[in-house]
């Protein structure tokens, strides 16, 4: 967990802040790395942010960076306008007034998943300890907010010399501590470590995909071995090992079914490695005689119970001298459930897509980051679209509950808007009859990862190279660039364009093809071919012929009145089509054997050790690459 901090916490610093403060007349020293620059940088990635300074609550005040002119003049500011977007960071404002100003407002608006401040004067002594205990005790916002304030109102240990003269300053710190977030969110951002989720739902059948990494290790002392275990749990039984064990916890709505549950497990067995065992002693000092050495221990339980599921790991069990060490389980549950909810966005709205069983009257209530609404629905039986609210760039935490007469659906997802991403377009100039490669640059101007599928498509005067995808899939970080590539046949002179993305950008196509005719006795013979050209054509007056010829594979095609051969050759495989009055052959070779395929005279025959799927595969590959080639002829037949 990275947490940026302006005052360490722990019990020894909670007296050291308040004697530095002592000595510094109530202004705190400078933090080495407290300026606009640093706080921009760190604040973006922080799990926790907090801020021991001053403030009013509208901005903060920082220090000089030389001390001649006293550490705080007022001049240098951090103000609300320059707080980035942040990753659901925990915020803690100890400066005056903080829960009242534009801070907060402008926290929570560009991402923080919880603001804490006071709403009065602050005195660091009283902040310092409450903030300690804060972090130290429970699980939840709320309750650790609960348990500070408790410390804080039971404790005699708050040591504060500049407010030993003032009367209520603890009854005002004690109830002017606001939290502005979800009380039952979990505090440590960092939770279920060990355990990933992944949920889809297609209507009311839904799938929760659970997955476990062991954070145990073998470790070796000289001759002796032990599995290092970091779980919150264990399994004790007299004489036996103790094992780890570790527990993943979830929700399903109510009223839901289970369809199908599934565990796999990864295991890997050593020997001889020592583990601690368990023996229990007697009042009198002794321990129990236990002579049972052998346990039947369950790897992985996944248990339902009033819609709560339970998913329980061990880390590892020992027979005798062989311990199984459990590396990864995985689970897969897949439930039923009568009404589901689901977030979605279109174009930059927010929706919420909704199957019910039944028809229903009730209300979607959102959140989201810390922003929340309602709002009625009429729902009929079966699959609806709701639009919940238009949203701004940047990564939003949304959580959405459909309620009737009580919560009938409940979900929470993360959905991102992004910025569109830019394109810049590179293409040299094309040769009729050649193959040139296109490159498109793509930049990602947002602060998360884009996935996105990319279609080139090509219009009038060029074709796809030979065997190029028309769609590319590619995965560009936030705030970095990556380069798609295609290559595009010319197949007509001019100036002419290729949509990608739906944008339409210019390529050129210069004449290179050079013709030449010659006559020979009762024949007409003209072929066009040129040094730069990928395709040749050979023109006879009873036959025609034309050869492409790339560094991805090559294609021949031959026809006459009766007759027509094509054939696709690539460094893995050679298909080819032959077609003959009354007949047809087709043939596929490769590396692992043939397969043809006769049909003559109605009848079909086959043989070969591949697959005939395979055939057809290459087939539909041979007959794309021969339709470009035809359409490339019909152009060139039709020219002046």
């Amino acid at each position: 967990m990275e947490e940026l901090g302006i005052d360490t916490l722990s019990e020894g610093n909670v007296q050291k802040s308040v004697m530095k403060l002592l000595y510094a007349f109530v202004w705190p020293d400078r933090h080495p790395n407290l300026n606009q620059t640093s706080l921009q940088n760190n604040m973006e990635e922080a799990d926790i942010l907090y801020y021991q300074g001053i403030g009013d609550g509208n901005n903060w005040v920082l220090p000089e960076e030389s001390k001649s002119s006293g550490r705080y003049s007022g001049e240098k500011t951090f103000e609300p306008e320059q707080i980035p977007e942040m990753q659901k960071t925990i915020v803690w404002d100890n400066s005056n007034l903080a829960s009242k100003g534009e801070m907060k407002e402008k926290f929570l608006e560009k991402g923080a998943s919880s603001y804490l401040g006071y709403s009065s004067i602050n005195y660091p002594a009283y902040s310092s300890l409450t903030g300690y205990n804060f972090f130290l005790h429970r699980k939840t916002l709320g309750n650790s907010l609960k348990a500070s304030i408790n410390q804080l109102k039971t404790t005699n240990l708050i040591y504060s010399p500049t407010t030993i003269h003032k009367t209520g300053i603890r009854e005002k710190m004690e109830s002017s501590l606001r939290l502005y977030g979800n009380p039952e969110m979990k505090k440590d951002p960092i939770q279920n470590k060990n355990f990933e989720t992944k949920r889809g739902c297609k209507e009311n059948i839904c799938k929760l995909e659970i997955s476990f990494e062991t954070p145990q290790k073998i470790v070796e002392h000289g001759d002796r071995k032990t599995v290092e275990s970091n779980a919150s749990n264990y399994l004790l039984e007299p004489g036996v090992s103790i094992t780890p064990l570790y527990s993943f916890s979830q929700r399903l709505p109510k009223g839901s079914s289970i369809l199908d549950r599934n565990i796999n497990l990864t295991t890997q067995d050593y020997e001889n490695i020592s583990t601690e065992t368990y023996r229990p002693i007697t009042s009198g000092g002794k321990t129990f005689n236990t002579n049972k050495k052998n346990i039947e221990i369950q790897k992985a339980d996944l248990s339902i119970e009033n819609n709560q599921l339970n998913y329980v790991v061990s880390g590892f069990k020992t027979n005798d001298n062989l311990t199984e060490v459990i590396e990864s389980a995985n689970a897969e549950i897949k439930y039923r459930t009568p009404v589901n909810i689901k977030p979605d966005s279109n174009n930059r709205t927010l929706e919420a897509k909704i199957f019910s069983q039944k028809s229903l009257y009730g209300d979607i209530i959102y959140r989201i980051n810390n922003r929340t609404g309602s709002k009625d629905v009429n729902l009929e039986e079966g699959s609806s679209k709701v639009e919940i609210k238009n949203l701004s760039y940047g990564e939003k935490d949304v959580e959405l509950i459909l309620i009737e007469d009580n919560i009938l659906a409940q979900t929470r997802d993360t959905i991102r808007i992004g910025k569109p991403l830019k394109i810049n377009f590179f293409s040299p100039e094309l040769r009729k009859g050649s193959t040139r490669e296109v490159t498109a640059v793509i930049e990602n101007p947002n602060k998360f990862t884009i996935n996105k599928t990319f279609k080139l498509r090509t219009e009038k005067g060029t074709e796809l190279g030979m065997l190029e995808n028309q769609t590319r899939s590619l995965s560009v970080p936030a705030g970095e660039e990556k380069t798609l590539n295609w290559r595009v046949l010319g197949t007509e002179t001019g100036n002419h364009t290729v949509k990608l993305d739906g944008e339409e950008h210019n390529i050129k196509v210069r004449n290179s093809m050079n013709s030449t005719r010659s006559v020979f006795i009762g024949n007409f013979f003209r072929t066009l071919s040129s040094p730069t050209s990928d395709i040749e054509i050979s023109m006879e007056q009873r036959e025609t012929s034309i050869k492409w010829n790339t560094e991805n594979g090559r294609v021949k095609m031959k026809r006459n009145v009766e007759s027509s051969d094509s054939v696709l050759e690539t460094s893995n495989f050679k298909v080819s089509k032959r077609q003959r009055p009354g007949s047809i052959t087709e043939k596929l070779e490769m590396s692992e054997g043939t397969f043809i395929r006769r049909t003559e005279n109605g009848l079909t025959r086959k043989s070969g050790n591949l697959k005939e799927s395979n055939l057809e595969n290459k087939l539909q590959l041979l007959d794309k690459e021969t339709e470009k080639l035809e359409r490339f002829l019909e152009k060139e037949l039709n020219q002046p």
